[in-house]
């Protein structure tokens, strides 16, 4: 699978979105492309399971992906990236078997290893694939999906189980680059007035 192949060409010829800010992964005959601000599907295909893997790997090394793009704008060869299998990646392969909704938008989320996380998830309620996580009667579908062992939303959102196993190690960062992807306000994807983000 191909995770370090960032483009910086009008590729919207061959039915690609023209954006300079993405990269492609292929997987046997599929191919998909991934944004990198956000990280996240933007066009093509991949089994669920390695998507997850490459939006992991993404998220670990979304600025040296952002250091080749412009490396590429200015002519210059990208410089090589490491595998998601490489050491840089010692943490088992976290799996999210529980959940409860302890109040709203806070769940106990508990892990295949025995651990459990109490996570806040309004700081990062913005945006086209958190925002709609502010309306709590969308937050309270959650559930557990059952291939790729993670929280999912009925509008396709999910986070990496990993990220939630740390989350205190990543909530800080997360709520800094919630605030880059949306007003402090979000409607509802149905035509539903919008509510204040507190």
């Amino acid at each position: 699978m191909n995770r370090n192949k960032p483009s910086s060409e009008d590729v919207s010829g061959n039915g690609r979105p023209a954006s300079s800010q993405h990269f492609d992964a292929d997987y046997q005959d599929e191919v998909a492309v991934i944004g990198l601000e956000p990280i996240e599907l933007v066009a093509g295909t991949l089994p669920r399971r390695q998507l997850r893997l490459v939006e992991a790997g993404a998220e670990l090394h979304q600025e040296e992906l952002l250091a080749d793009r412009e490396r590429l704008q200015a002519g210059q060869l990208p410089l090589p990236i490491a595998p998601l299998e490489s050491a840089e990646m010692p943490h088992p392969l976290f799996r999210v078997i529980r959940f409860q909704i302890v109040r709203p938008f806070v769940l106990r989320v508990g892990f295949n290893d025995g651990t459990e996380q109490n996570i806040a998830f309004q700081p990062i309620l913005r945006g086209e694939m958190f925002g709609p996580w502010f309306d709590l009667a969308m937050c309270k579908q959650v559930t557990i999906d059952p291939e790729v062992h993670t929280l999912v939303w009925p509008h396709g959102a999910d986070l990496d189980p990993a990220t939630l196993h740390d989350w205190p190690k990543h909530a800080d960062a997360f709520a800094a680059r919630a605030k880059t992807w949306g007003t402090q306000t979000v409607g509802n994807r149905t035509g539903g007035r919008a509510q204040p983000l507190l």
